[in-house]
């Protein structure tokens, strides 16, 4: 393996390094707009600014996705990597709660969902998280006032997220909005009347998301929210360095060498700069 920038942390150590594009395992599908509007900006600024975490043991994707196919549509052969042991327990994997925003009426929810052969039920909202967590259910959808399971047959995780798209993209086309958030942000947004009700879909497991990957199975995009103790982000490493003019061990000498001459600072969790963070965070300044 191509020695990196070590950089260690109480919670967690990683290494940040260059490596070959291919070797990556992809485990979410890419939304195009995002794709698009990532590779644009890339493009622009000439520099790659955040590192994609991958699993040091698997070369598994864990935060990233659309980073690794915007550089390989760019041309580039490499791309930097901050290399993590996902098995460490201080790395943990949620779901993304959907916030339903547009008219009132839960009742037409719930209508456009059994058009798509699924039934709805009523139940209190810790049984249904009891089935969610046994995936026995496909998701439950909780008001101020209700919680509905939506089931289905037997199904895996696959096939429920598969499942939990295509309600989305329905609930889109009869015009309600659909945004990501974390299960607090959720809630909070239901309780103070900025959502109509959530979409609440079962957890996966790290071994769902390295066994996905590495069979070549893509789970549906926002279908894994990653939480690390700590990440690296601004390396902003060039892109030329990235297109394979030089060697690897040439990129990474220069890596090793551009952040080591750049000072890093820790922050705390809760940071927003291009995007909200919930862990710690380097900066190289």
């Amino acid at each position: 393996m191509v020695k990196g920038f070590p950089i260690s942390h109480s919670l967690i150590n990683f290494e940040i390094v260059v490596e070959e594009i291919d070797k990556l395992h992809l485990h979410e599908e890419i939304i195009p707009d995002v794709l698009i509007e990532l590779e644009n900006q890339i493009k622009r600024d000439g520099y790659l600014k955040h590192p994609v975490i991958v699993d040091v043991n698997t070369y598994v994707v864990i935060d990233g996705m659309h980073r690794v196919v915007a550089v390989k549509r760019i041309g580039c052969r490499f791309i930097p990597i901050c290399l993590v042991d996902y098995k460490n327990p201080n790395i943990a994997v949620y779901n993304w709660y959907r916030t339903i925003i547009g008219s009132s009426d839960f009742e037409k929810v719930v209508e456009i969902i059994k058009n798509l052969k699924l039934i709805v039920k009523r139940c209190s909202t810790d049984y249904a998280y009891k089935l969610l967590e046994k995936r026995k259910a496909i998701a439950a959808l909780i008001s101020n006032v209700d919680t509905r399971l939506v089931l289905g047959q037997s199904m895996n995780i696959k096939e429920i997220y598969d499942v939990i798209r295509k309600i989305e993209i329905e609930l889109k086309v009869n015009g309600f909005s659909i945004n990501f958030e974390t299960a607090n942000d959720a809630y909070n947004k239901l309780i103070n009347n900025e959502a109509l009700l959530l979409l609440v879909p079962p957890n996966l497991s790290k071994n769902d998301v390295i066994n996905a990957a590495l069979t070549g199975i893509v789970f549906a995009p926002k279908t894994t929210r990653h939480v690390i103790p700590a990440r690296a982000l601004f390396i902003n490493i060039p892109i030329e360095w990235l297109s394979g003019k030089m060697d690897i061990e040439e990129v990474n000498n220069a890596l090793i060498k551009h952040l080591s001459t750049k000072r890093l600072v820790l922050l705390p969790k809760g940071q927003i700069l291009d995007r909200r963070y919930e862990e710690e965070i380097y900066i190289f300044e």
